[in-house]
């Protein structure tokens, strides 16, 4: 998002008036979730001032843990999961991507991952992510992509001897025991992860 980015945290670019955050937390509150719990990093001060006056915690990461080591330094807070994650760099206009989500869960899921058609993507540069089988059991492969929003037990963390590390790593040992679920997005999604994805977001907002 440079260079957006270089006196602001992503998080607080504005889309349609408003900061990039407060659609997440918008999405998590109207998923009746009360707490709430954001990683910061990169010049976190107004971001977490933000935060704390919609009622979300902050985390500052001193050192960036990527999203496995993220997801990981906030398991003393959050416990063993399940918990729901959401990235904050995306818009999804219409419906929910949280009640897909909650709807769809059972506690024999290892993760359930919510993914999108890639004829619904906005401002998506890359192949997709995951396929699906009957079951909704995932395997790596071009297909659906995976939005930035998920359901995880958080135990399996323990499992990683690392600090830094992608979430990957975590779907790797669930995609070894077909633990590892998806369930389609019913709308569209815009990745807002480029200054030009601004413009998309904004007009998919107003669609």
């Amino acid at each position: 998002m440079a260079p957006l980015t270089d006196n602001l945290p992503k998080p607080m670019i504005t889309i349609a008036g408003q900061p990039l955050v407060d659609y997440a937390i918008d999405l998590v509150r109207d998923a009746g979730l009360t707490r709430v719990f954001a990683n910061t990093h990169h010049r976190p001060e107004a971001l977490e001032d933000h935060l704390r006056s919609r009622g979300v915690v902050p985390v500052r990461e001193d050192v960036l843990l990527e999203t496995g080591g993220g997801l990981k330094n906030v398991v003393p807070l959050v416990g063993d999961g399940p918990v729901l994650i959401l990235n904050s760099d995306a818009i999804w206009p219409g419906s929910s991507p949280l009640r897909g989500l909650l709807e769809s869960w059972r506690s024999d899921m290892g993760a359930l991952l919510s993914l999108t058609d890639p004829n619904d993507a906005i401002g998506y540069r890359r192949k997709g992510d995951f396929l699906a089988n009957a079951d909704a059991q995932l395997s790596r492969g071009p297909g659906l992509i995976y939005n930035g929003a998920h359901i995880t037990w958080t135990k399996r963390l323990a499992e990683i001897d690392a600090q830094v590390f992608s979430l990957n790593r975590l779907w790797d040992l669930m995609l070894a025991d077909q633990s590892l679920y998806g369930v389609r997005h019913q709308g569209l999604w815009c990745d807002v992860g480029h200054p030009e994805s601004i413009a998309l977001a904004e007009a998919a907002l107003n669609v």
